[in-house]
C-alpha cells in the first residue's frame, strides 16, 4: 500500500511517502512513475484480497463439512481454526480483516483522520474479544485483550503529538460522537422496555436442567427430540451447546426461558447448580415441567430439613442471592408441578409421548399433572419401532447394540442414528436400525454393527447376545 501513502508539502505537490522523489497521481518519471506503482499495489493487493475472500468462503462451508464428517476439507484448512475455540471460528475473519484495515488506514487523510479511524476499529474490536473470548487458551484471550488496550491507549498518546488540527473537523467529530451516545442510550432503554413489556417470547423455548453423569445423553436426545417438532419455533437451552458463562446461567433461566424442563435422575437434587436452577424459577415463577427418571427419588421432609448437610456445596449460591430457605421452599414446590415419571425403558414411542406432553404442557400452562406414560403404545398408536426405523427396515445393512435398560446408553445408541440419518439421507439403507429389547435376530441383510459400551453392557444378557449373533452371522 505504500504507493497510496502520499504526504502534501508547502508548493502544493504530494510525494510518496517512503519514495520522495516520486511525485503522486503524476508520470515525470517514466516507468517509475506513481501510476505504475499504483497498477503494481491493486495487483498485490488482490493476493490478500483472495486469501480473505477463500478463507469467508472456508468459514460458511465449516459446518455442513463438519457434519458430513469430510475430513480432507477439515485437514487442509485446520491452520485456519485451530486456535479459536468450538463456536468461535468465524472470528478468524474478524482477525484478518481487522489486520487488513490497518494496512489501509495509515493511507487515509491526515494523522487526525487516521488516529480516529484506528480508535473507531480498535474499541469495538476490545468489547467484542472480551465478550466472545474466541480463543481456545484463556491466557491468549487474556493477551489479545490487552494487547488491544494497550494499542488503544498509544492511539490517545499518539494524537497529543499531532500538529496540525482542523478545529472545524474536530467539532464535528465530537458531534458525532455525542449523538452516537445518545442514541445507544435511548436504544438501550428502548431495547429493555421491549424486553420487559413487548416480547411475546423468551429466547428460550425450553430449558433442559439435567446432571450431565446421570442423563447427559438423554438430555441431548430430548433436545433433539423437542427441536424436531413443529410446535418448536425458538431455541432450546442446553448446556454443552449454550451455555458460555457459567456466572450467566441463573439469569437465562430468570429471564430467558419460557419453560424449565427439570429431568431429575439420581443425584439431580445434590448438584448445587441443578438446585440453583430450580430455585431460579422458584423466584422467578418461571414454567417448570419435570420428568423423573427411573433412579429418582422424591426427597421427604427430613432431607429438605437437613439440605445442608446432604449438600455442603449450597452455600455456594449465596453469592447469587440464593439462602438455603429459598432452596428448601423450591424443593417443596418442585413438587408440586407436572410431572412426567418415565417408568419402563426408553423407546421410540415413549420418546414421543414425553415430547408432545411437554409441549402440550407449555401451551396450555394449566395443567397440574401429567399422566404416567407406559411406553408401550403411545397416545395414536404408533408401534415401538414405527417412529425410529425406516419403512424399508427388512433392507438395513447397519445396526446399532446398545444395553437398552440403560438410560444413558439407549439415548445414545437414538443419538448416534438421528445424527447419522441426516449424512444418510440419499441412502436409507445405510440408516442403522437400533435393536430393541424384543428384537431376537439380526436381519440377513446386516453386515455392520455398531456396539455402545457403557458399564455394564457386558453383564447384559441383549447385548451379549446379539454381539454373539454378529460374531456368527
Amino acid at each position: 500500500l505504500s504507493p497510496f501513502q502520499c504526504e502534501g508539502h508547502p508548493n502544493g505537490l504530494k510525494t510518496v511517502r517512503d519514495y520522495p522523489v516520486v511525485v503522486c497521481w503524476e508520470d515525470s518519471y517514466g516507468v517509475g512513475g506513481h501510476s505504475t506503482m499504483i497498477t503494481i499495489g491493486l495487483v498485490a493487493t488482490l493476493i490478500p484480497l483472495a486469501f480473505l475472500a477463500m478463507t469467508a468462503w472456508v468459514v460458511w462451508k465449516l459446518p455442513s463439512k463438519l457434519a458430513t464428517g469430510e475430513t480432507k476439507f477439515l485437514n487442509a484448512f485446520r491452520f485456519l481454526f485451530f486456535r479459536f475455540r468450538h463456536g468461535a471460528h468465524w472470528y478468524i475473519l474478524v482477525f484478518l480483516v481487522r489486520n487488513l484495515l490497518i494496512a489501509i488506514i495509515p493511507a487515509i487523510g491526515s494523522a487526525v483522520v487516521q488516529i480516529l479511524l484506528l480508535m473507531l476499529l480498535m474499541l469495538p474490536l476490545l468489547v467484542l474479544t472480551v465478550y466472545v473470548r474466541p480463543w481456545t487458551l484463556p491466557m491468549a484471550n487474556l493477551l489479545d485483550a490487552t494487547n488491544t488496550a494497550c494499542l488503544c491507549v498509544l492511539l490517545y498518546v499518539f494524537s497529543l503529538f499531532t500538529e496540525s488540527v482542523d478545529g472545524l473537523a474536530l467539532a464535528r467529530v465530537c458531534v458525532a460522537i455525542v449523538v452516537f451516545v445518545f442514541v445507544s442510550v435511548v436504544f438501550a432503554i428502548s431495547w429493555g422496555i421491549y424486553e420487559r413489556f413487548v416480547r411475546s417470547g423468551k429466547p428460550f423455548q425450553f430449558f433442559l436442567s439435567h446432571h450431565k453423569a446421570g442423563a447427559g445423553n438423554f438430555a441431548r436426545l430430548l433436545k433433539m427430540c423437542l427441536a424436531g417438532d413443529r410446535f418448536v419455533t425458538r431455541n432450546i437451552f442446553l448446556d454443552s451447546d449454550n451455555l458460555r458463562d457459567l456466572a450467566d446461567l441463573f439469569n437465562v433461566v430468570s429471564s430467558d426461558t419460557e419453560t424449565l424442563v427439570v429431568i431429575c435422575s439420581k443425584e439431580f437434587l445434590l448438584r448445587p447448580w441443578c438446585i440453583g436452577e430450580i430455585a431460579t424459577a422458584y423466584i422467578n415463577k418461571v414454567q417448570v415441567q419435570t420428568l423423573t427418571l427411573q433412579d429418582f427419588e422424591w426427597p421427604d421432609a427430613d432431607f429438605i430439613e437437613k439440605y445442608e448437610e446432604h449438600v455442603p456445596d449450597v452455600v455456594s449460591l449465596s453469592q447469587f442471592s440464593i439462602s438455603l430457605t429459598v432452596v428448601q421452599a423450591s424443593l417443596w414446590w418442585l413438587q408440586d408441578r407436572p410431572c412426567l415419571d418415565l417408568q419402563n425403558d426408553l423407546t421410540s414411542p415413549m420418546l414421543k409421548d414425553i415430547t408432545q406432553s411437554i409441549i402440550s404442557y407449555q401451551k396450555t400452562s394449566r395443567q397440574r399433572h401429567a399422566p404416567r406414560l407406559s411406553g408401550r403404545r403411545n397416545s395414536i398408536g404408533v408401534e415401538d419401532d414405527e417412529i425410529m426405523r425406516p419403512s424399508d427396515s427388512a433392507q438395513l445393512s447397519n445396526c446399532i447394540i446398545a444395553n437398552m435398560l440403560s438410560l444413558e446408553a439407549a439415548s445414545s445408541a437414538f443419538v448416534l442414528q438421528k445424527l447419522l440419518r441426516k449424512t444418510m439421507q440419499s441412502n436409507p439403507a445405510q440408516i442403522p436400525l437400533v435393536l430393541v429389547q424384543r428384537d431376537t435376530e439380526l436381519l440377513p441383510t446386516m453386515r455392520q454393527a455398531c456396539l455402545i459400551c457403557d458399564t455394564g453392557a457386558f453383564r447384559s444378557v441383549f447385548v451379549v447376545g446379539m454381539v454373539m449373533r454378529a460374531v456368527h452371522a
